[in-house]
């Protein structure tokens, strides 16, 4: 949204058009981030301003849902959990970690 970035650009003649050189930010963008305003007159001038845009990872690790699961014995009578199956909506997208069940073996 320029709004977050623009602070009340203003020009003699009426302004025709302002634009972001980035609008979109993902995991690889956590922290400052240069993003260039461009706004344009009516008469093709133009002028640019650079603002600095910090993008937070607020999301703690700790912050997954965990969902209960149904498994089946194998006919020795033995599964295995893989422990991801308990995590149906992690938060954090943004860190890489290992999931771990206290018991994997049944």
């Amino acid at each position: 949204d320029i709004s977050f970035v623009d602070n009340n650009s203003a020009d003699n003649c009426q302004i025709s058009s302002l634009y972001l050189s980035q609008t979109t930010f993902d995991c690889f963008d956590v922290g400052t981030n240069n993003v260039q305003l461009i706004g344009r007159d009516f008469g093709n001038n133009y002028d640019t301003c650079f603002a600095v845009v910090t993008i937070l990872d607020t999301f703690s690790v700790g912050e997954g849902f965990c969902a209960d699961t149904t498994l089946y014995l194998d006919a020795n009578g033995i599964v295995v959990l893989d422990s991801a199956v308990l995590y149906s909506n992690f938060a954090n997208q943004c860190v890489s970690f290992n999931l771990t069940a206290t018991q994997d073996t049944f």
